[in-house]
């Protein structure tokens, strides 16, 4: 099994760095004898960075980095790109995949605000102890926790009177905790989230929250945000103004035999219905006619008129039969 090439580990990163490097500076076509002029036509140029730029670095060392961008973001290829005679074909094309990739990120960062609704701290008080009374406010809580457990220990082994001393040293840190917490303890705002990328900060008009907002707005995740919306925003406009979103998807025409008849307002289908209905109407009532005739038929000659002329034609058939013998 032949060992690792001569470029392997540290050295072929730093070899990926320079060829990067170079391809952004140079382009992809720069050891060609002919320089291409379409070589942003390639899968290996990132396209949102032809049309405007690459979020995928935005959020580097946040809790929502994104996966970096392998492809190429050369200014050179991005103005070859730009004097393309084709560029407004393509250009329509490439907006349409960075709108929609954008409005991905946004969409993230909207559920961010409606899962950060649930984690806001409302107004009350903090306790902010100094950086230099911190280690000796920590040390007396840890050495209280001893005390009490030492004392319950006393305490399950029936050492009453040693128990009782440790808890008696265990309330007087007690106190003296409790009066650092009381010097130190101030009033808390609350928290509000940033609308734009969801992030809780604090509220209200202290110096603290001043600056801690002012920090918020400057940072690598707010500003990143407020350039994608603004993007969004434009390039909304600009193909509204040129009218290339798609229409509003009209109603599925109707198949043939639901469409309304001209002449009734009624689908064929609904026309049909109603003409069965009334066959079998007709039927009923011609039933009921017949059944009523049998009825009269009954009352004047004792029997139904059917039956008698059935008997009647039995007759003859049989006086016709004599005659031939």
């Amino acid at each position: 099994c032949p060992g690792p090439g001569p470029f392997a580990g540290p050295a072929a990163s730093v070899m990926e760095d320079a060829r990067a490097l170079l391809d952004s500076l140079m382009g992809l076509s720069r050891d060609d004898k002919e320089q291409r002029d379409d070589e942003w036509r390639s899968d290996e140029v990132c396209k949102y960075y032809l049309v405007g730029y690459c979020p995928k670095d935005f959020f580097k060392a946040t809790k929502r980095e994104l996966e970096p961008c392998r492809k190429t973001h050369a200014d050179v290829i991005k103005q070859k790109f730009e004097s393309h005679p084709e560029n407004a074909k393509y250009r329509l094309q490439y907006e349409k995949e960075f709108l929609a990739y954008l409005e991905e990120l946004v969409t993230e960062a909207d559920n961010w605000v409606e899962r950060e609704k649930g984690n806001v701290r409302g107004p009350g008080s903090q306790v902010v102890i100094p950086v230099d009374q911190k280690p000796k406010y920590d040390q007396q809580i840890e050495q209280q926790q001893k005390l009490l457990a030492e004392s319950e220990r006393l305490a399950e082994n029936l050492d009453v009177d040693g128990a009782k001393s440790l808890m008696q040293q265990a309330a007087a840190l007690q106190t003296a905790i409790d009066e650092v917490k009381k010097k130190y303890t101030f009033p808390y705002d609350g928290q509000e989230i940033c609308l734009t990328c969801g992030v809780r900060v604090m509220s209200g008009e202290s110096q603290e929250a001043v600056n801690k907002r002012g920090s918020h707005l400057m940072s690598k995740m707010h500003h990143g945000y407020t350039k994608i919306r603004a993007t969004i925003a434009e390039l909304k406009a600009k193909h509204s103004e040129m009218g290339v979103f798609e229409e509003p998807k009209q109603e599925a025409e109707k198949p043939e035999k639901d469409k309304p008849d001209a002449r009734n307002g009624r689908s064929p289908e609904r026309a049909a219905r109603r003409l069965r209905s009334r066959s079998r109407g007709h039927r009923s009532r011609s039933r009921g006619h017949r059944s009523r005739s049998r009825g009269r038929d009954r009352e004047r000659y004792g029997y139904a008129r059917s039956t008698y002329n059935r008997d009647a034609h039995r007759g003859r058939r049989r006086s016709r039969s004599r005659d031939r013998r």
